[in-house]
């Protein structure tokens, strides 16, 4: 049932994720979505984190959703999981407390609304693993609602 999108970007905004020029860019242009802990992670981890966050500026200037990355999940971030409580069926959040392995990397959300997904993100070589397949058919299951997978192909 999931829905599968794609787009392309340019290799060289990964080098410049990984100098932290882009972190500090799109930290700056979307501090209502990227918080300090998000930040701290990029720019401590240049190697990783680029696909999530390129995930969530493209969403956001294409359809106006917003996204939480990175622990939306995780009791020690109040705030996201504030966000995603509210948003959610207590059973989708029930479920993603107690089976936070294989969750899509963002949770995708319009605020002041009810319209909201959860998106997976791939770039690069990257594939859904078994574990991740299992996690979102229930998801599925549980909202109603399709996973989007979001593929990232280099132009």
């Amino acid at each position: 049932m999931s829905i599968e999108l794609t787009f392309l970007f340019d290799p060289g905004r990964r080098a410049n994720f990984a100098d932290g020029s882009l972190v500090d860019e799109w930290y700056e242009a979307y501090r209502d979505m990227f918080d300090k802990d998000d930040y701290r992670l990029a720019r401590s981890q240049p190697g990783n984190h680029f696909f999530e966050w390129l995930a969530a500026v493209l969403l956001r200037e294409s359809t106006g959703y917003y996204s939480l990355i990175e622990k939306y999940e995780s009791t020690s971030h109040a705030a996201k999981i504030d966000t995603f409580r509210k948003a959610v069926d207590p059973a989708v959040f029930e479920f993603a407390m107690a089976h936070r392995a294989g969750l899509p990397d963002l949770f995708v959300y319009r605020p002041g609304t009810s319209d909201w997904f959860f998106c997976e993100v791939k770039g690069g070589p990257d594939r859904l693993s078994q574990g991740q397949l299992l996690a979102h058919g229930e998801l599925e299951r549980i909202s109603k609602r399709p996973v989007r997978i979001l593929w990232l192909r280099p132009l």
